[in-house]
């Protein structure tokens, strides 16, 4: 097939073997996933959360939440790529009383509240890949994860194919030729992915960090920054309204990450409403025990 313009919305993996992109080095998100989406039982509704969907981290590995339709949600244990103990999670009794130790989701996935739809999926080898720069050949366009690719934890995929659809749209109707085309279209869509890139790439080093148990400061913007703008915001965004915005606009691809970043006077009502806050409770077990709990469960 031959095109003036062709578009890559190949995804991560799918391009066929010499398929023309650039070069990107890829970075490790640190993690592993192990997904298992299920339906709401009859009579029961989705656990509202004080900022998005439950969520939430142990200090060795975490967890995340979303909703689906169709009454359909989905329970994602995070757990380091490092710690093969925790490799067990691919296992469905093991996903289980990993969830039954953890607040919410051992309510989340209690039988009277939900049913599994799927078994338990794990996902690994999970980077980030900035593919920003030209391929080499004229007139190829990649979008979406084929333009960038982040851990999934954020969530940009989607998002970032509709701008990229968007931006090429918009290329397309008022460039005057095929090669302006391209370049508009990377002139508008590569700053944004590749900050959105630098910050995924930031905040899963500091993750990595956090689950291999060096001490971090996450309420004050001079200790870990990558934690404080992104965990920190978010358990102060539910008392402070201008936090509130300014932390969905930051995560939700309505502002450009600088909005967020330098503004001092925000970074002050963040750090001001922690000193304040009481340090929430570990939602689950210590690892130690809850790796005993999972033994336990793997021997039947």
């Amino acid at each position: 097939m031959r095109g003036d313009i062709v578009v890559d919305a190949l995804g991560r993996y799918r391009c066929p073997p010499g398929w023309p992109r650039p070069g990107g080095e890829p970075t490790d998100s640190g993690a592993i996933y192990y997904c298992r989406y299920f339906e709401l039982a009859d009579g029961a509704e989705h656990l509202d959360a004080p900022l998005l969907n439950p969520r939430g981290d142990l200090g060795y590995m975490g967890f995340n939440t979303f909703r689906g339709d169709n009454r359909t949600f989905a329970v994602i244990l995070l757990a380091p790529t490092t710690d093969r103990a925790l490799r067990v999670l691919r296992h469905e009794p093991a996903w289980e009383q990993a969830c039954s130790a953890i607040v919410p989701l051992d309510r989340m996935t209690s039988a009277d509240h939900a049913r599994p739809i799927t078994a338990v999926m794990p996902m690994g080898g999970l980077m980030n890949v900035d593919r920003t720069g030209g391929p080499g050949v004229a007139g190829i366009v990649a979008v979406g994860d084929a333009f960038c690719h982040t851990d999934p934890a954020f969530a940009y995929g989607l998002s970032f194919a509709i701008a990229h659809a968007q931006a090429l749209a918009r290329a397309a109707a008022e460039a005057p030729d095929v090669d302006a085309v391209v370049e508009h279209y990377r002139a508008e869509a590569g700053p944004e992915a590749r900050e959105r890139h630098a910050l995924a790439c930031a905040t899963d080093a500091a993750r990595t960090q956090r689950w291999s148990g060096e001490p971090l400061q996450i309420g004050r913007r001079d200790g870990c920054y990558p934690l404080f703008s992104f965990a920190g915001a978010l358990a102060a965004a539910p008392h402070d309204d201008m936090v509130l915005r300014r932390t969905i606009g930051r995560i939700g691809l309505l502002d450009r990450t600088a909005v967020f970043d330098d503004d001092r006077a925000l970074h002050d009502r963040i750090e001001t409403i922690l000193a304040r806050l009481a340090p929430p409770a570990p939602p689950g077990p210590p690892r130690a025990e809850l790796v005993a709990r999972l033994a336990a469960a793997a021997r039947g």
